[in-house]
């Protein structure tokens, strides 16, 4: 177990790595670095979104590397090598900045993702062209050039040369990149963390180390590296149950925390294997494992704010929906603010010793809306909704009154969830119009539903006997086909579940009062989910590991809606599955809609098609066919596309993403920014060396002609018939009834298109 540190005498051990001559020229690099930072402060702030890669963190890594190799353990490093060591801990991180990266591409507008994801590179470039400013000796600007090149997890250090020679004298190269990587990765405590929430927001949008970086730093209070076991222990504050009223809110806190440490160990652990190997060989220091202590601790007011953000935060990382992209941003706009929103409440001001600055306020929403513009909205033109926002929030924040721009957020925080709401409630009384009262699905309903009361719904297991014996009279289960996240999907599942439910028991009117039930749990069973596996989505690490898996994540989210009959498939057999089972319906929501199309991730317009062919050929054998629908709110629908094409030969659009070349094609949206594939070494460096390149279009623009029907906030709308297409009509019909409703309900609630009582939200 870790020991009591006595940091004097750590000291006098750490100053003694270095005769005087090279401590004077670390000294030299320090200060010439800390000149650098201290210019960039002034002229640029912090790339939003990132933990801080300020001159705190240089000096954290520097002692993280003492730490790493304890007592007299650094002598069996050359005298060179100790000096190279630690001037990589200052000068590793100069690629984050901004004046940095400008100096050496000149380009002032480039994005913080593209900074963060070429600093390692420009960090290279930038001792090589300016070692001279950075007080470093010409003949060592390669070795410290290469050493922080290869700081970055996603470059392997098996492509770093094991030695280089500066002269005739070789320095271990690839184990001072080890050394460096992993300091660098432990610098995890809570001081290098930006209080704002905003850090994390578009979690499913920055680098996963990045957003691991985050939330480490928020609830790690500190490591102990204990070279005797060779074992690195990471200390969590965890809540004390005091600090919660509520235990639900607690139990829910507790589970996501958990689920969280998880991530950061296996983050780490991911960064130590990534070094393992060569640490082993260099038979100085080595770790072999990251253990996790817990410290259960009374949180202050601003400490359970953040772990309220992490929790947030951690559902947008773990689920990348397009609606709950703008649920997290109106509340992080509120919290710069300094206010917190809540879903059917008043907002409320975050408790802070903090003295207020207007003026800094502002300025920081403008930062987090450039980079909204910036980084989501160039690559992702479909997402309309939150273009809308955007613009939205522009004009709200032009008003002087602090509480008056907070009000109107939480106003358009309140509308946003009043229309997931209503899309429940919508979708419950389409299919009870359009296929439960026509065709009853085969499932009568039960002779016990008068007996129904509350009593015996809350005593669940009283019915539960009868609705088994009712069960076996249905003739089949309704069939639906998923495909690529969308929690509006979910809710339109859930709407469904609610018609069934109301069939079967007229008695029971509303939904929430059997809410986890075995009668919910029946009519769940009797809704057979198929979710395509998306697997343009996939994200994978560089040590074989999923980052995020969408089919997996989406069927998650279904069984905490109480959803269990659920399959994955490989999207790729969609088409079987089709031409062997009656499939209901394809649910899917969308990114952004306009007068001709929708839009939304790739690989939704193959499965449509795939969908109305099959559909076609079954209609001719009098098969049932599939009917396709929309999901989605009003909030989406209206501005127009940039529908930019490339031009040009395909081989001028080439790049490298994480060691893959990446081809972007002709007429389609731009690619992912990361790789489906299993991060296999070999395969790696032989895809490579033969120039075979890869391609993951974004976006797909489907016509609104494929679509049978559409589900929004307002009521739904058949915009296909049995005998044709008539979609273009039906469509303006919608859109004008639309924008009819909008300005009448606009007078009466304020809520574009809606109906539904505020006071309801909070149950659905």
């Amino acid at each position: 177990m870790p020991e009591i540190i006595d940091e004097k005498k750590e000291r006098e051990v750490w100053e003694g790595w270095l005769d005087e001559e090279h401590g004077l020229k670390l000294k030299a690099i320090r200060n010439a670095v800390t000149d650098i930072y201290k210019e960039s402060e002034i002229k640029f702030h912090d790339l939003p979104f990132y933990t801080p890669h300020g001159i705190q963190h240089c000096s954290a890594v520097e002692n993280l590397i003492h730490r790493l190799i304890p007592e007299e353990k650094y002598k069996k490093l050359s005298l060179k090598e100790r000096f190279y060591l630690l001037a990589s801990a200052w000068l590793h991180d100069l690629g984050m900045l901004k004046n940095v990266y400008f100096t050496i591409y000149h380009n002032g507008e480039a994005g913080a993702s593209h900074i963060r994801k070429l600093h390692h590179i420009t960090t290279a470039k930038f001792i090589v062209e300016y070692w001279n400013t950075l007080k470093i000796e010409e003949q060592e600007k390669e070795l410290l050039a290469k050493l922080c090149f290869f700081h970055r997890k996603g470059e392997d250090l098996n492509n770093c040369e094991e030695y280089f020679y500066v002269g005739n004298v070789g320095y271990r190269l690839r184990l001072l990149a080890a050394y460096l990587r992993l300091a660098d990765a432990l610098d995890i405590c809570s001081d290098r963390t930006p209080s704002e929430s905003y850090a994390v927001c578009l979690a499913y949008n920055i680098p996963d180390e990045s957003k691991l970086h985050w939330i480490k730093s928020r609830i790690v209070s500190g490591i102990f590296l204990d070279q005797e076991e060779q074992k690195i222990y990471v200390q969590f504050k965890i809540p004390n149950k005091s600090n919660f009223a509520d235990k639900i809110l607690f139990d829910m806190a507790e589970e996501k925390l958990q689920s969280i440490i998880k991530i950061v160990i296996n983050g780490l652990r991911s960064e130590l294997n990534s070094v393992i190997n060569v640490l082993v060989r260099g038979k100085i220091t080595y770790y072999l494992d990251i253990v996790a202590l817990y410290s259960k601790i009374i949180l202050d007011v601003q400490m359970l704010t953040d772990l309220r953000e992490i929790v947030i935060n951690y559902d947008i990382m773990m689920a990348p929906s397009a609606s709950k992209l703008l649920d997290i941003i109106l509340i992080i706009v509120a919290n710069l603010l300094g206010f917190s929103l809540k879903k059917g409440r008043p907002f409320k001001a975050i408790p802070s010793n903090l003295p207020k600055d207007y003026k800094n306020q502002l300025n920081k929403i403008n930062d987090f809306l450039a980079i909204l513009e910036s980084d989501i909205l160039l690559a992702r033109p479909c997402h309309l909704g939150l273009r809308k926002i955007v613009e939205r929030i522009k004009k709200i924040k032009q008003k002087k009154d602090i509480e008056e721009i907070v009000k109107d957020i939480d106003h358009l925080y309140q509308c946003h969830h009043l229309r997931r709401s209503a899309i429940r409630i919508n979708a419950k009384n389409f299919f009870q119009s359009n296929f439960l009262n026509k065709h009853n699905n085969g499932i009568p309903p039960t002779d016990i539903n008068n007996s129904v009361n509350s009593e015996m719904i809350t005593a669940k297991h009283e019915v539960y006997e009868n609705i088994k014996e009712e069960k076996e009279k249905a003739i089949h289960p309704i069939n639906v086909l998923l495909y690529g996240y969308s929690e509006l999907a979910v809710k339109a599942l859930c709407g469904l579940r609610d018609a069934l439910i109301e069939q079967k028991y007229p008695c029971i009117k509303e939904s929430k009062e059997i809410y986890n039930s075995l009668i919910e749990q029946d009519q769940s069973d009797n809704i057979q989910i198929f979710i395509c596996d998306g697997q343009p989505k996939t994200q994978t690490g560089i040590t074989i590991r999923y980052i995020y898996h969408d089919a997996s994540q989406y069927a998650f989210y279904l069984t905490e809606r109480g959803f269990s009959n659920i399959t994955i498939i490989p999207d790729i057999i969609a088409g079987t599955l089709m031409a062997c089972i009656d499939i209901d319906f394809i649910i899917v929501g969308a990114n952004g809609i306009t007068d001709k199309k929708f839009r939304h991730s790739g690989g939704h317009l193959g499965l449509i098609k795939l969908a109305r062919a099959i559909s076609k050929k079954n209609n001719s054998k009098s098969k049932g066919s599939t009917k396709i629908i929309l999901v989605t709110t009003t909030e989406k629908i209206g501005f127009k596309f940039s529908d930019k094409s490339s031009v040009g030969d395909i081989h001028h659009f080439v790049s490298d993403v994480e060691g893959f070349r990446m081809r972007r094609l002709p007429d389609c949206s731009q690619n992912r920014e990361h790789i489906w594939m299993m991060k296999d070494r070999d395969l790696i460096q032989r895809l490579s060396e033969t120039q075979i390149a890869f391609a993951n279009p974004r976006e797909d623009k489907v016509e609104i002609s494929d679509i049978d029907y559409i589900i929004t906030e307002i009521n739904s709308e058949q915009l296909n018939c049995e005998n044709g297409w008539i979609a273009s009509d039906n469509w303006s019909n919608f859109i004008k009834k639309w924008k009819e409703k909008a300005k009448e309900n606009s007078r009466t609630n304020g809520c574009t298109g809606l109906t539904i009582p505020l006071r309801s939200i909070a149950s659905q």
